[in-house]
């Protein structure tokens, strides 16, 4: 057993030397080229240039980004340039730009969008620079960011990034994994590759969510492999039933499930070939000649493989006729109410984490600037620089890095002596520079990063043979800037991971709630597809991001809830999705009974919520919905009847658990 610990932690460790060998070639190449073109004063950017390759290195359009970055640097050059004119514009430009930066620019769902931004913002201001020389950092700028470009069409070949397509892909031999284990009945192991298809169709929520912003919906092309969201999540309730349920895996299905597992193979093979027909085809064909001995599980079955013909066939005519595509849609913007219709309204929250953060770092950083300013020495632009880097947006999250980055840099002071006494030669502190920025993308614990960077940055002070003093000097700026960040933290509009986790328990509700309107509004037959579509991504990103708060906070752990409350809402998000492909054009008769119903569920929803704000709620008498019909369809009426019983559920999980809320 430890003989295995030691080998994966070996195999671990390869891993990450293996990720840090392009950032560090990147680092290197470009703080020599524009050190030695551009001044050792605008070195002070490389830094910033190198979390911007890393950034985008995944991504897909990279020129439009580094081009969107551009104009962002170029930009914030400039106010950084005006802002170092006195202390006067100082105050006033760090009080503004910083949280404006992280006002709009950080993402709601991935805390620390604005970093790039703000950290190259206060770098600049770091060294100030005259106005002859402002155009030798904006042509830096322009430099570092082409070194950029150029590394990640290097090095995208030996690492190709996710992909909509690919995550399908992997999506699909996830199931094929699942049910081979299911036939097997070892559930261990389907349980497991549930967990992996889960984190697989985050990722693709993900993507779809960044490729979605400012167009339509439905032609984006990677709005087209939407519809695979929704299959994998129903795919992975369904498994959960067949667990939970064993008695349904008899002979009979278990041969079914076989000779599907066959097909999806087939499916995953053809899967980058433009022209999809032959497998839809047989995806039909086995629909109709075979089937399970159980009906309901039945209709499940048969309404995944109808979407997952749907969705092969979207991305099958896109792949044909993309150029068609493009040509007769264009770059179409989306109409106002189509916007992520809950983002504007938790981001104007002065209640929300970016409010409050973006306030904190301003102050922060007006305070360390006005000390350094008057401080006026060689190295106390150390103390911002310090100050910012450990500052973040909870509370939570600043304590532990303060107390990572004042050990890390005293363990660093005290390498850097042993190792300055032992190699004294400039070419033996040239090597020792090079491991130290190798060790700094190498090491994934924050300590261990600033101990490399530590050393780094008094390697830098070694070859300028300035005294041993500064080490020390760098040691009291992190401290009072650690001082200060936590002080910060604490005592300014402080904010913790519990009170994102309750932020995002509330807006995870409040997006069910616009789903059921939108349901409602579907039986008059006032479509809102694109707007649907949009909630259902935006539920399985606050999803994410409720867990991860969850489990960041000091939140008792262990009893289920957070898995219990994720579980419930993302299989009743993924039923209201089934339901808005089958209640349009529905009848009549039905109408008022199915509204009545989706107002329940409202109802339910908007008590979730009051209980999630602590409010005090009122004993209501339950309804049982278990044998009314609101669709002629057998199926189709138990699966709006499960999303009533989901809501009350989900309810019932929040109010069973008000102790942590």
């Amino acid at each position: 057993m430890e003989a295995l610990k030691i080998k994966k932690s070996l195999k671990s460790l390869l891993s990450q030397c293996l990720q840090a060998i392009p950032p560090t070639l990147v680092y290197l190449t470009m703080y020599f080229l524009i050190q030695a073109f551009f001044g050792s004063e605008n070195a002070i950017i490389v830094s910033s240039m190198t979390l911007v390759y890393r950034r985008l290195r995944s991504e897909r359009f990279v020129e439009r980004l580094v081009f969107k970055t551009m104009i962002m640097y170029i930009g914030l050059s400039l106010l950084a340039f005006l802002s170092t004119q006195n202390i006067i514009t100082t105050i006033i430009f760090n009080l503004l730009i910083p949280f404006l930066l992280v006002y709009f620019t950080t993402d709601d769902y991935k805390p620390g969008g604005d970093f790039p931004f703000t950290m190259v913002f206060m770098y600049m201001q770091l060294i100030p620079v005259s106005l002859h020389g402002l155009s030798f950092r904006i042509l830096a700028i322009l430099a570092g960011l082409i070194i950029v470009y150029i590394s990640i069409k290097v090095f995208i070949i030996f690492k190709p990034s996710d992909t909509e397509h690919s995550l399908c892909k992997r999506g699909l031999e996830n199931i094929i994994k699942q049910y081979e284990s299911l036939v097997k009945k070892d559930f261990k192991t389907t349980k497991k590759y549930q967990l992996e298809l889960f984190e697989i169709n985050e990722k693709l929520s993900e993507i779809i969510y960044k490729r979605r912003k400012n167009k339509y919906f439905s032609i984006n092309s990677a709005g087209l492999y939407f519809n695979f969201i929704v299959i994998f999540q129903h795919i992975d309730s369904l498994t959960s039933k067949l667990i939970n349920n064993k008695e349904l895996l008899t002979e009979y299905n278990i041969n079914y499930f076989m000779k599907l597992t066959d097909l999806l193979k087939k499916s995953v093979d053809n899967f980058d070939n433009p022209n999809q027909d032959n497998i839809i085809s047989k995806l039909i064909e086995f629909s109709i000649k075979n089937s399970v001995d159980d009906l309901m599980l039945n209709t499940e079955l048969m309404f995944n493989i109808d979407s997952l013909t749907i969705a092969l066939n979207d991305i099958s005519s896109r792949r044909k006729r993309k150029i068609a595509s493009r040509k007769h849609h264009g770059r179409l913007i989306v109409q106002k109410e189509l916007k992520r219709p809950t983002q504007l309204r938790h981001k104007m929250n002065i209640n929300s984490f970016k409010f409050c953060f973006g306030i904190r770092l301003s102050i922060v950083m007006v305070i360390t600037f006005i000390i350094s300013f008057f401080i006026n020495e060689s190295y106390s632009y150390w103390l911002p620089m310090s100050a910012f880097l450990m500052i973040r947006p909870f509370y939570d999250e600043s304590k532990k890095r303060i107390i990572k980055r004042i050990v890390g840099t005293i363990i660093g002071i005290i390498v850097s002596f042993g190792l300055f006494y032992l190699f004294k030669g400039p070419n033996e502190l040239f090597v020792l520079t090079l491991i130290f920025v190798f060790g700094m993308y190498a090491m994934e614990n924050y300590a261990a990063v600033v101990v490399f960077a530590t050393c780094f940055s008094l390697s830098m002070v070694a070859f300028a043979s300035t005294s041993a003093g500064t080490a020390w000097l760098r040691l009291i700026y992190t401290v009072t800037g650690g001082i200060i960040s936590m002080l910060a933290s604490k005592y300014i509009l402080p904010f913790k991971y519990y009170d994102e986790f309750k932020n995002m328990a509330d807006r995870i509700i409040y997006i069910d709630i616009l789903m059921a309107q939108s349901l409602s509004r579907l039986v008059y037959n006032i479509h809102e597809g694109d707007r649907f579509r949009e909630l259902i991504i935006e539920s399985y990103m606050v999803s994410a991001q409720l867990e991860s708060m969850y489990y960041s906070s000091n939140i008792k752990k262990g009893d289920g809830f957070i898995e219990d409350l994720t579980m419930v809402n993302n299989q009743l998000v993924t039923d209201m999705a089934y339901d808005l492909l089958s209640i349009q054009n529905i009848q009549a008769d039905y109408q008022k009974e199915l509204m009545k119903i989706l107002h329940l569920i409202k109802r339910n929803l908007e008590i979730t919520r009051k209980l999630i704000n602590e409010n005090d709620i009122l004993d209501e008498q339950e309804v049982n919905y278990n044998m009314v019909i609101v669709h002629s369809s057998k199926y189709i009426n138990k699966t709006i009847i499960n999303c009533f019983k989901k809501s009350v559920e989900l309810k019932n999980i929040v109010d069973n658990k008000r102790v942590y809320i």
